[in-house]
């Protein structure tokens, strides 16, 4: 049987040891034990003077602790159970150098403006004032080693970046630590970093930054570093900062737009992309002026290149051009029968023909020539427009003025009417549902009343009494037509050719059952469908029996039809009538009238015996 005894110590030995990793240490084993034994020595880069004990948190103490201690001194610390002992690499305690700016590096945020910071060219003023570059609890090349630059700032407040042109650049702004050693130059720093620095950076106008010194020293690494110029060459010092600003790759917006501006470009933006966020509904694109930096102004038209694709008017920009937009001088409407309908902005000279021919790209085969609306919105003879009706082929030269807007009718719009009336375009609910609407419907010479009620058939509804509907003519004239047929079992007997003024009458198929007669209550009441009368009796509040006797009733159906009421179900529109049949109520009825006359018989007898 073999026993083995729960682990006492567990210690970490990482760093500069040829044996990095965990061991469990025998009784009376140390710090000396774990490095030389278990680690297998120390390596000759290792810095035994500074090897760091970190302890790991516990009950009695709960935020860990950690102890530096010289592997050489004496009084070693005691090893306990979850410990670990790292021997720092010597580079670790080197001096550190800077590279900063259009570098791929760490990241800083400079004038709370997150990662993206403008930066500016030409002595274009950092805004941030006094940036500290903190580097507490960085590691280099190790863990738990931290390097800190105490307070080191950015050479002081409003350092100033230098380039070519002032043109503010959204960049990010990113810091590369490096250590130093003696005898260490800048070709030798920066050449084997060389993709590190990026494709925007100002590689003429860098400089140096010496602590302690507010001056800069210019370098040339374009230079230096692509043409083996060594006259910018020099030893750097502990702390150097060697700033690479940005390119100047941006430019300038101005004129009839949202807001003047700085726009980064590349190498491949062309015009349209960098106006097209500033544009203002009063900008113009048809004469948009490019002025170099060697002062040459150029005018490009960009309706040209949207329609055409002629690049030649989108051209690419350069570094430091300014873009001049221009208020536009006469924007015109063309909408309905055109290829193109829109809206453009002419030029000087341009006229309704051009509009139509150039713009518009012509009228479509549908286009009604002769009733051409103009509308001016800007007129001297009223002060809210006016507008005008004419014929293009004996006007097309009309002069147009700014904001002016032109329709073009279709001849489909003077193809002849009918109408739909009665219960279309109405549903069966609602307080209502018995108004009648009247509906305009467009046809085509041969269309049939089938083909109108299929193109309609969204119009009617559960009131839409379809199969008793008729066709009206203008001389008065009825056709009976049964659309339910029409629409539903495609049934085309007794269809009939519409002619203009036409109206297709369609009843409305009414839900409700009249009540009335000796009831208590006459009136109309909603349609249940397999109801006897015996149940509308009822919601009308049952017989009077006063005036009817023996429940004698009487229906009549939607046509004023009498029917058989023995086990018929009510339909809708019915009528039922509750006879009056009372013997007395009827002799109520008469009383009075035969005692009427009875008195004016009496007397007339008296006054004619008076006279005898």
């Amino acid at each position: 049987m073999v026993e083995v005894s729960k682990a006492v110590r567990i210690v970490s030995i990482e760093g500069e040891v040829r044996r990095p990793g965990r061991y469990q240490l025998l009784p009376g084993e140390g710090v000396k034990e774990l490095v030389s034994y278990y680690g297998d020595g120390a390596l000759e880069s290792g810095k035994t003077d500074l090897v760091v004990l970190t302890r790991k948190a516990t009950s009695q103490k709960p935020e860990s602790e950690s102890v530096v201690f010289d592997l050489g001194g004496k009084g070693l610390p005691e090893l306990m159970d979850g410990d670990r002992v790292r021997i720092p690499s010597r580079e670790e305690y080197l001096p550190i150098v800077y590279i900063e700016g259009a570098v791929a590096g760490d990241q800083l945020a400079l004038s709370g403006a997150n990662t993206a910071q403008t930066l500016s060219s030409n002595n274009q003023t950092l805004s941030n004032k006094n940036p500290t570059l903190s580097t507490t609890d960085q590691t280099v090349s190790g863990t738990d080693q931290t390097t800190t630059s105490k307070d080191q700032s950015l050479s002081s407040a409003n350092q100033t970046l230098s380039s070519s042109n002032q043109n503010a650049v959204q960049a990010t702004y990113a810091i590369i630590r490096a250590p130093f050693r003696k005898g260490l130059s800048i070709s030798s720093l920066l050449r084997p970093m060389k993709d590190k620095i990026l494709s925007s950076a100002d590689l003429a106008h860098a400089f140096i930054i010496r602590k302690g010194n507010q001056d800069q020293n210019y370098i040339d690494l374009e230079r230096l570093l692509y043409a083996n110029d060594l006259r910018y060459d020099f030893e750097l010092q502990p702390e150097d900062r060697i700033v690479i600003p940005f390119g100047s790759m941006s430019v300038f917006v101005t004129g009839e737009v949202t807001k003047s501006s700085w726009v980064t470009i590349t190498g491949l933006t062309r015009l349209r992309d960098v106006i097209q966020p500033f544009l203002t509904r009063y900008s113009s694109i048809r004469d948009v002026t490019v002025k170099n930096q060697d002062g040459i102004e150029k005018t490009y038209d960009l309706f040209k290149a949207d329609r055409y694709g002629d690049l030649s008017q989108d051209p690419l920009l350069r570094p430091g051009d300014e873009i001049r937009i221009l208020p536009f001088k006469n924007l015109i409407t063309i909408q309905g029968e055109v290829k193109r309908p829109g809206t453009y902005q002419l030029l000087p000279g341009e006229g309704l023909k051009e509009l139509v021919e150039r713009y518009a790209d012509g009228f479509t085969e549908k286009a009604n020539l002769s009733r051409l609306t103009i509308v001016h919105y800007l007129s001297d003879a009223s002060p809210v427009g006016e507008k005008a009706q004419f014929d293009y082929t004996k006007n097309p030269n009309m002069p147009l003025r700014l904001y002016d807007e032109i329709t073009v009718p279709s001849m489909q719009e003077l193809l002849p009417v009918v109408w739909f009336e009665g219960a279309v375009g109405v549903g069966s609910t609602g307080s209502t549902p018995e108004t009648s609407q009247r509906t305009p419907y467009t046809f085509f010479p041969g269309e049939t009343v089938s083909q109108a009620a299929l193109a309609n058939r969204k119009l009617f509804s559960a009131v839409s009494d379809l199969s008793n509907a008729y066709l009206l003519r203008s001389d008065g004239s009825r056709t009976k037509v049964n659309l339910a047929r029409f629409i539903y079992d495609y049934d085309l007997a007794g269809d009939v050719a519409l002619q203009p003024g036409d109206t297709i009458i369609v009843p409305f198929r009414q839900f409700f059952v009249s009540v009335s007669g000796a009831v208590r209550y006459p009136g109309r009441y909603p349609y249940i469908p397999d109801r006897e009368w015996s149940y509308y009796i009822g919601l009308a509040g049952g017989f009077d029996t006063e005036k009817n006797s023996g429940q004698k009733i009487t229906i009549y159906d939607a046509k004023s039809q009498k029917v058989d009421q023995a086990n018929r179900m009510i339909q809708p529109e019915d009528n039922i009538v509750a006879a009056s049949n009372s013997f007395t109520y009827q002799l109520m009825r008469i009383s009075t009238i035969l005692s009427t006359v009875l008195s004016l018989v009496a007397i007339i007898v008296n006054l004619t015996g008076l006279k005898l």
